[in-house]
């Protein structure tokens, strides 16, 4: 009798079915160090720039988004994975990006990308590489309050495997939308009143990301030209006339003839 109660308490304190009056918080978190391989790369809020001297040909680019989540911990280690969504993260990362001409193109990269190696920072950028990509986001979500939610970001040039820029949204709202009835029909009017943290923070970090790029285009340089090296000629070069000219003067004087 005493283990169906504790069984039935446990049910109904737990965090199976979360209600308004009880929010249970996203599991492992994927913080800074898991993002940046345990560089100092923190920002409180909006985006940093990691480097301050301008860069050479980072522009134009490919961008790689990577939403690396945390499955729990197998011998007090904690094993990272891929949520990404890619038939949604395709679509609004490329709108995000449309008007930035340098951006040429945004892809989401998923498990099936790894090619089997473990997540972390390292593996994402060597398969980034062989996916062409010119940089790397990668990125976390967490929702520690029911009010609030948080997206951490750090931005990685593939070629150099350096961080360029660190970036971090905060959605603090004092009417959250429940998660379990964010796509629910029911109490409408309420609901109009109501604010997804989750969709404010995205939309945040959405422009936070823009406006880093705009910023690290406003440093970038033409990366440098190697002259080949080969016959160099030693007169002006004349653009070819075809048929030659002799060929067409003899032409001439055998019809005259």
């Amino acid at each position: 009798m005493m283990v169906v109660m504790a069984a039935g308490l446990l049910l109904a304190t737990g965090c199976a079915k979360s209600t308004r009056d009880m929010f249970c918080p996203t599991h492992p978190v994927v913080g800074w160090a898991e993002l940046s391989g345990g560089q100092d790369v923190a920002v409180a809020e909006g985006y940093r720039l990691l480097v301050h001297e301008p860069t050479k040909g980072v522009f134009p680019t490919s961008v790689g988004v990577a939403r690396i989540a945390a499955t729990g911990e197998i011998g007090g280690v904690e094993t990272l994975t891929l949520n990404t969504r890619p038939e949604v993260d395709f679509l609004d990362w490329n709108s995000c990006f449309d008007d930035l001409r340098p951006v040429s193109e945004a892809f989401p990269i998923n498990i099936m990308g790894m090619n089997g190696d473990p997540v972390a920072v390292g593996t994402l950028l060597d398969n980034a590489h062989a996916l062409r990509a010119g940089m790397v986001l990668a990125y976390s979500e967490e929702q520690p309050t029911l009010e609030r939610y948080e997206i951490r970001g750090v931005l990685y040039q593939v070629s150099t495997k350096r961080a360029l820029a660190s970036i971090h949204a905060v959605s603090y709202v004092q009417k959250p939308v429940d998660p379990d009835e964010r796509y629910s029909g029911s109490d409408p009017a309420d609901n109009l009143e109501r604010v997804d943290p989750r969709e404010d923070a995205r939309h945040t970090f959405e422009q936070d990301t823009r406006a880093c790029l705009l910023a690290l285009m406003a440093k970038d340089e033409p990366a440098d030209t190697v002259k080949p090296e080969g016959w160099i000629p030693d007169r002006p070069i004349e653009p070819i006339i075809w048929p030659p000219l002799d060929d067409l003067r003899r032409r001439s004087n055998r019809d005259n003839w």
